[in-house]
């Protein structure tokens, strides 16, 4: 029998099938051709010769048919047939009617069957000897496989299975792994085979896995095998069908590699990742790393302290597309570690502003470092410091040594700074001008070099017993050596100052200048001296001198206390009461008032206190116009018999000598200190200067403090103000509704909140530029101080959003607020052409029904406001209710 699978399969022309079958045509169809041509020319030319003419045509035949065995006797044996049968025709009985063609035609039928015959024996020793080619091929692959399985190694596991199954062979590693032979091994089925004992799910697996391959499917999955040392390999397994020519399964084979150490590998690996990320998240400072496209691959939870955003939200986004950041410091980042990534450099750092957790600015350091593992592509590792409470106190500190400056250089005492080997350092206005130096020459001198050489030897016996004891301050009254030669008396006082960071000790020397209080104090001893002999006659004179001089000292040991209490003043009427209850000390028998303006000067003072009792001097404001000190700027004297200066118009009337003082602050008249006195004429000029010196004294220690004062209040107001609107700014708002809340919760009364955002507002930013925006949210601010009571507190919530607190408010009363404030809103471009129409959409939420802490009532209140633009904006709504608008506008009370 022949092969039948050389039938199977699409029909090759140039295949042994072909070929064979048309050999067996020209096998059974020439020998018919043939005998129909001899037995023509037998029948038309009788004169030929019968055995040449059979020799002629077998030949013919079998060049023609190339199959000389078969097709050569059958001819012969055809042609013989037929001449005997024409030769004897009425022997055959299947002659009819003694028709020798017919006759002819049959005999021809029946030598092509023999004829085919031959061909079918042709046919199947062909067809042998193509399977055995085919047999030899398969062999030759077959033993190709087993050697490269063989030798694929030791950790590459083979297994060929039958479609049942079965196992038909296993190379040689696998059957390492076996404690039995390969004939052991062989019709057993895969599960069993001995591997897997150990763990019933993995046998399942195997038994599953087999089943999808029976059915054409592949598996692939990981597997623990227990070999017959008794160790645990890890392998990873694939189980595939075998498809025949027909795509049917044919067979089944497994294969399995070893991963044991690339589970190592990756247990080490998990370790360190877990070792990293432990280190990532407990570090101090909040910890990024971006990819090669920018992006967050690692968010660590002190990052998610930072500014609030969870690891889920940030992971994924890129560096440009941080909420957290500006838009200016997401491009400066982006930029920085672009230039990482790129190699230009392998670490960085830049300071960024962005928006912490508490919805504060958070000043950050960032440090970049670029990280390149060996298989995973570039990475930065970016690292965070919160540096925000640092630079605010690194503000703080340059504002207070900026104060401390100003108070320092403006002092009417000279001050200056002396180290432990008495060098002179640091020196005030004043100082410089008392001794005649300047500041770079001062930085040059010691402390010797400015004391008069008679005062030297007092002064460091002084300061050898101010060290020795540890004292922390002493004065004295010395000389001062100037600049030009000249000798002036001043009092010192020298204190301690804290150590340096060296532990070098430093102190503070303040300097009086007492130079004419000593000098008078001395020219009246020589005038004592030498009037002895006329003690009777100026007994009176020196009297009163000396009661003089001990006034004046008293005086200036007033003034002291005086400008130390003004230094600590909290209010303007604190400043003026301070200075009412020291004037009538400083200045005995004198009467007066101060008149102060108020937090923006305008032409008009109004008058803080007053002492005396001078009428003319209880008015209760005057004008910058009356006086002719305000107009000035500067000291104005006025004396009844002299005519040298006109009197100012609000003291027209008084018959008394008056000095009135400008309070300056900032170079800008910010009060009046009026002085009026009875003339004696028995005062001296020098007294006279010395008062005035003294009232300058305590002119400039008010202005001090009222500069201070104003510069306190200015920072407050900053602090507590948005800047574009004027409204208080939503930290200051959440200290008030505490303070409102707990005042609502003892007494027992509503607290109502209102959140009121303008509709659409993105919208007129885009289409009508910022500066509209910014003068609309101006007017509704405008329009919301206009429409509130003096209790209410609004402030500006944050972007187009604002919020207001109603004390005694319940829900039904802010309805009534909330309505009007919306309607008078809505007018508030209405006359204006180019501006655009807007409204406001308001939600309420009240204490106590809505909630006892501020944060929930804050959080409903922004709820009903999210409801009132989710139902069509521009109107109110209530938290829990579901009229909107349901009562008429009215009174808010």
């Amino acid at each position: 029998m022949f092969d039948t699978r050389m039938l199977r399969g699409p029909l090759d022309l140039r295949g042994p099938l072909c070929r064979v079958t048309v050999k067996a045509l020209a096998s059974g169809l020439l020998p018919l051709v043939v005998a129909l041509l001899g037995a023509f020319l037998l029948d038309r030319f009788a004169e030929i010769q019968t055995p040449l003419l059979l020799l002629l045509l077998a030949v013919c035949y079998s060049a023609l048919s190339q199959v000389p065995g078969a097709g050569f006797v059958s001819v012969l044996a055809t042609f013989g047939l037929s001449i005997w049968v024409l030769q004897h025709p009425a022997s055959l009985p299947l002659m009819v009617d003694n028709d020798v063609t017919t006759t002819l035609y049959l005999l021809a039928g029946v030598s092509a069957l023999v004829l085919l015959l031959g061909a079918y024996r042709g046919l199947r020793r062909e067809s042998s000897r193509e399977l055995e080619q085919e047999r030899r091929r398969s062999a030759e692959a077959q033993s190709t496989l087993y050697k490269v399985l063989d030798r694929m190694g030791p950790h590459m596991f083979v297994a060929l299975m039958d479609t049942e199954g079965r196992i038909v062979d296993v190379n040689r590693p696998a059957l390492a792994l076996s404690d039995s032979g390969i004939e052991a091994l062989r019709g057993r089925p895969l599960p069993v085979a001995g591997w897997w004992d150990h763990d019933p799910a993995m046998v399942q697996a195997m038994a599953d896995a087999v089943a999808r391959a029976r059915l054409g499917d592949s598996t692939r999955f990981d597997a623990i095998a227990e070999v017959a040392d008794g160790r645990r390999l890890h392998l990873d397994c694939s189980i595939h069908p075998l498809p025949d020519e027909d795509g049917n399964v044919s067979g089944i084979v497994a294969s399995a590699m070893s991963v044991d150490e690339r589970e190592k590998a990756r247990r080490r690996a998990q370790d360190l990742l877990e070792i990293l990320e432990t280190h990532f998240d407990a570090a101090p400072l909040a910890c990024i790393s971006f990819d090669n496209d920018l992006r967050v691959l690692r968010w660590s939870n002190t990052a998610a302290r930072f500014w609030g955003q969870d690891a889920d939200t940030i992971c994924g986004l890129s560096a440009s597309e941080l909420p957290f950041l500006p838009a200016p410091e997401r491009a400066r980042l982006a930029e920085d570690l672009g230039a990482l990534i790129a190699g230009e450099a392998d670490t960085g750092s830049r300071e960024l502003s962005s928006l912490g957790a508490d919805g504060r600015p958070l000043e950050g350091e960032w440090f970049y470092s670029r990280v390149t593992p060996a298989d995973d592509g570039t990475y930065v590792l970016c690292m965070v410091n919160d540096a925000t409470a640092r630079k605010r106190a690194a503000r703080e500190r340059d504002h207070s040594e900026r104060l401390f400056r100003g108070v320092f250089d403006q002092a009417a005492v000279g001050i200056v700074l002396v180290d432990d080997k008495a060098r002179l350092g640091q020196s005030n206005q004043a100082f410089r001008e008392m001794t005649g130096y300047s500041e770079t020459e001062i930085a040059r001198l010691d402390y010797c070099a400015i004391t008069d050489p008679e005062d030297q030897a007092q002064a460091r016996t002084l300061a050898d017993k101010f060290t020795e004891h540890g004292l922390d301050s002493y004065s004295i009254e010395q000389r001062f050596k100037r600049k030009d030669g000249e000798s002036i008396w001043v009092k010192l006082f020298v204190s301690r100052l804290p150590e340096t960071d060296e532990g070098r000790e430093r102190y503070i020397a303040v300097a009086q200048d007492i130079d004419q209080r000593v000098r008078a104090v001395q020219n009246y001893q020589r005038l004592s001296e030498e009037l002895e002999a006329v003690v009777a006659e100026r007994t009176r004179a020196l009297e009163r001198t000396s009661q003089r001089w001990r006034e004046r000292n008293t005086a200036l040991l007033r003034l002291n206390e005086a400008s130390s209490l003004l230094s600590s003043s909290r209010s303007a009427k604190e400043v003026a009461d301070i200075a009412a209850r020291y004037v009538p000390q400083i200045f005995p028998g004198t009467s007066g008032a101060i008149y102060l303006s108020g937090r923006h000067p305008g032409d008009i003072l109004q008058q803080s206190a007053c002492w005396g009792d001078i009428p003319e001097l209880r008015r209760p404001s005057l004008e910058i116009s009356d006086c002719w000190a305000l107009r000035r700027g500067q000291l104005h004297s006025y004396a009844p018999d002299q005519a040298t200066a006109p009197a100012c118009a609000h003291m027209a009337d008084s018959r008394h000598a008056s000095h009135c003082l400008p309070i300056m602050v900032g170079g800008q008249a910010t009060g009046l200190l009026t002085i009026e006195y009875a003339v004696q004429e028995d005062t001296p000029e020098d007294d006279t200067a010395a008062d005035l010196t003294l009232l300058r004294a305590l002119n400039e220690q008010m202005g001090l403090a009222l500069a201070n004062l104003r510069l306190n209040e200015d920072l407050r107001e900053q602090a507590i103000r948005d800047p574009l609107t004027g409204l208080f700014n939503r930290r200051w708002f959440e200290e008030e509704v505490a303070r409102l809340l707990a005042h609502a919760k003892r007494h027992e009364t509503p607290l109502s909140l209102l959140i009121m955002d303008i509709d659409h507002f993105k919208r007129v930013n885009d289409e009508h530029g910022h500066t509209v925006g910014d003068d609309i949210l101006c007017r509704v601010a405008r329009r919301m101080q206009s429409e509130m009571r003096a209790g209410d507190l609004a402030a500006r919530h944050g972007g187009e959003e604002f919020v207001i607190a109603l004390p005694g408010h319940d829900s039904t009363a802010a309805i009534r607020v909330a309505e009007r404030l919306r309607s008078v809103i809505m007018s508030t471009t209405a006359n204006d052409p180019d501006l655009p129409g807007i409204t406001v959409s308001i939600g309420i939420a009240a204490y106590p029904a809505d909630g006892r802490s501020y944060k929930a009532i804050v959080k409903h209140a922004d709820d009903a406001l999210y409801e009132a633009k989710r139902r069509g904006r521009n109107q109110v709504h209530v938290h829990g209710m579901t009229v909107a608008r349901a009562l008429p506008l009215g009174s808010d009370s």
